[in-house]
């Protein structure tokens, strides 16, 4: 979900908020237009955040799952095959040696699209003489688990790419959603509650401060940024780095010497600056609201020299 999408699901929401609040409901429970209207608006947004939960798809976890599962199917298949082989050996059966002639290399190489396959025409071929393999390893069990992995294996194969395509899919239609739902407040809830404008001023004024869409973005952060010189000249290629605490920003300046990065509040951090031929120099970044802090950094007087730990900056 992008902030876009975020900023107009808050928006509906705290409308729903405010027209379901106690002290304004009563207002409008007898109007059965309004009624209606706050219901469809309530059934939008519910609609919205099923639609938002599959559009952030684990594909990673099925990518893991599959690989998981491979790895396993490829061993037990490994270890059928080389029982097989040896169980040909000594019954002189060419056909079973020949059909269990698969190594790991080999299965490792395979596809994903033909594991299964392969597997299960070795399956087969070693099946019909497990009741006589006793002490080479193969029971019927490891036989019913294996082919347990053989079907689910086959299942999973384009699984991470499903996955991806349903959040793709639920991406293009949550936009459609809040087109949708975003429309109806405009050209319904809206026109609704001129009605109460004089009447019920407060429930009016609340509405209207809940239907502003509050576009966030640089405003919810702290902005930490400055200009890196030495002897009055913008520095370019020094190193900064700003640890907040979860990750770790790191910037190059360009020839302008500048610099700037976006911490989510509350920050308490150092902004680093590391200039070749200079001691490093640090400053603090302390904040609990967003706001913007200028950090600017001067070097100069020859290699060596440092101005030192440059004192808090001011916002």
């Amino acid at each position: 979900m992008d902030q876009r999408q975020e900023d107009s699901i808050s928006m509906l929401s705290a409308v729903k908020l405010v027209m379901n609040n106690a002290t304004y409901s009563p207002i409008w429970a007898t109007n059965t237009i309004v009624t209606a209207a706050v219901g469809t608006h309530t059934n939008n947004l519910n609609t919205i955040n099923l639609t938002a939960v599959s559009q952030d798809p684990n594909v990673q976890g099925a990518t893991d799952s599959k690989a998981v599962l491979r790895e396993t199917l490829i061993d037990n298949a490994v270890a059928l095959a080389m029982a097989g082989k040896a169980y040909a050996a000594a019954t002189s059966n060419a056909t079973l040696k020949a059909a269990c002639s698969v190594s790991k290399t080999e299965l490792t190489r395979t596809t994903e699209a033909s594991l299964a396959s392969v597997c299960q025409t070795l399956y087969n071929a070693v099946n019909p003489y497990i009741g006589s393999m006793a002490g080479y390893g193969p029971t019927t069990t490891t036989q019913t688990t294996l082919q347990g992995n053989i079907t689910t294996f086959a299942g999973l194969v384009g699984t991470p790419r499903a996955v991806l395509a349903i959040g793709v899919a639920a991406t293009t239609l949550l936009d459609e959603q809040l087109t949708a739902a975003l429309t109806f407040a405009e050209e319904q809830l809206d026109g609704l509650m001129e009605q109460y404008r004089v009447t019920h001023e407060a429930f009016y004024e609340a509405y209207y401060t809940a239907r502003k869409v509050i576009h966030h973005g640089h405003r919810t952060k702290v902005i930490a940024e400055g200009v890196i010189s030495n002897g009055g000249v913008a520095v370019h290629g020094a190193i900064v780095t700003c640890d907040d605490g979860t990750h770790v920003h790191k910037k190059i300046t360009e020839e302008d010497g500048k610099y700037k990065f976006l911490i989510t509040p509350p920050v308490n951090s150092v902004v680093k600056v590391e200039l070749s031929g200079f001691a490093t120099q640090t400053k603090p970044v302390v904040s609990t609201t967003p706001k913007t802090l200028t950090i600017d950094f001067t070097f100069g007087g020859g290699t060596g020299t440092t101005t030192g730990t440059i004192p808090p900056a001011t916002s």
